[in-house]
C-alpha cells in the first residue's frame, strides 16, 4: 500500500474514494495525466471524496488475518485436489477432514497407483507444513485478542472466535468513524439497495459495496449464531418466509443484526444480549457495563 511507502512523507497523505469520485471513471477522455489533474483540482477545491487510511497497527492486523485466511484456502484447495484424484481412481474417502486423523487413516487405506500415491503424499506433506504456519498465525491472533478488550467482547458472542473477532475489529478500525449503526452496515455492504419513484420505495438486494472481508466474516458467523441464539433463528425464519423461503435472505438479515449489535457493543462497552435484539435503545447489548 502507498501509505506504507509514504509513511514519513511530510505533507498530507490523502486517499481518494474510487466509488465516490466517479467523475474520473465516467470520463471519456481518460489517461493517467487527465486523472491526476482531475484529482488535483478536486483536492484543491476541497471536493475530493476521501477514503479512510487505516493506521499502521490496523494494517498489520489485516495482513496477519488475510495471511491466515489465504493459508486456509490453500488447504481447502489441496483437499479438493485429493478428492478429484481419488475420484479418477474410483476411490472415495468418507471423512470430512482429509487431513485429520480419520481422514489420513482412510487415505492410507485406499488403493492407488504408485504415481498417484506419490502425488497424494506430496499434498499431505504440504498440508502439514501449512498447518504449522496456520498454528503460528493463530497464536499471534490470540495474543492480539488478549490485548484488545473490544475484540474480547465480540469473541464472547457465539458464532465468533478469535480470528473472526479480530477480523471485525481490523476491518472497522475505529468505531468512532461511524455516527450511526446504519453507516457501519453500509460500510460492510449489507445495506439493501433502495429505489424510490412516485412516492414508492422498493428495497432490493444488498449493495455489496464496502469491506468484503467484514461482510464475509459476518455471514460466516451468522451460520453459527442462528444455531446458538433462538432470537436470531426466529429473525432468520421470519425474513426467509417474507422472501419466499429464501434462507440466504434470512442469513443476511442475521449478519446485519449482528453488525448492529456489535456497533452498540463497541460504542457502549456492554456485553451482547440476544434478548434485546430489535430494541432501539440496545440493539442487542446488556444494560450492565463490562469493565475494560
Amino acid at each position: 500500500m502507498f501509505a506504507d511507502v509514504f509513511e514519513d512523507f511530510e505533507g498530507e497523505l490523502v486517499l481518494a474514494h474510487p466509488l465516490a469520485n466517479r467523475i474520473i471513471a465516467e470520463s471519456r477522455n481518460k489517461c493517467d495525466k487527465v486523472d491526476a489533474k482531475v484529482l488535483a483540482d478536486l483536492l484543491r477545491t476541497n471536493f475530493l471524496a476521501r477514503a479512510w487510511i487505516a493506521p499502521p497497527p490496523v494494517r498489520e492486523a489485516r495482513e496477519l488475518l488475510r495471511h491466515r485466511a489465504g493459508l486456509t484456502r490453500i488447504l481447502t484447495m489441496l483437499k479438493n485436489r485429493i478428492r478429484v484424484l481419488l475420484a479418477k481412481a474410483g476411490q472415495k474417502v468418507d471423512a470430512y477432514d482429509l487431513f485429520g486423523p480419520a481422514g489420513l487413516k482412510e487415505l492410507n487405506a485406499v488403493s492407488l497407483s504408485d504415481e498417484r500415491r506419490r502425488i497424494v503424499q506430496g499434498y499431505i506433506d504440504l498440508a502439514k507444513t501449512i498447518a504449522n504456519v496456520v498454528k503460528e498465525a493463530d497464536q499471534s491472533i490470540q495474543e492480539r485478542v488478549k490485548l484488545c478488550p473490544d475484540a474480547q467482547r465480540i469473541d464472547a458472542i457465539r458464532g465468533f472466535g478469535p480470528f473472526s473477532a479480530l477480523t471485525v475489529m481490523a476491518e472497522i478500525g475505529s468505531i468512532q468513524r461511524f455516527s450511526r449503526a446504519a453507516k457501519l452496515v453500509s460500510y460492510a455492504g449489507l445495506a439493501p439497495t433502495n429505489r424510490s419513484s412516485a412516492g414508492q420505495v422498493r428495497h432490493g438486494r444488498i449493495t455489496k459495496q464496502g469491506s468484503p472481508w467484514l461482510r464475509w466474516i459476518l455471514l460466516e458467523a451468522a451460520l453459527q449464531a442462528i444455531r446458538a441464539y433462538p432470537e436470531l433463528d426466529a429473525l432468520c425464519q421470519r425474513v426467509a418466509s417474507h422472501q419466499g423461503g429464501r434462507q440466504n435472505a434470512g442469513r443476511i438479515a442475521v449478519a446485519r443484526q449482528l453488525l448492529v449489535s456489535i456497533y452498540h457493543v463497541l460504542k457502549t462497552k456492554q456485553a451482547f444480549d440476544p434478548k434485546r435484539i430489535g430494541r432501539r435503545s440496545g440493539g442487542g447489548v446488556a444494560s450492565k457495563k463490562v469493565q475494560s
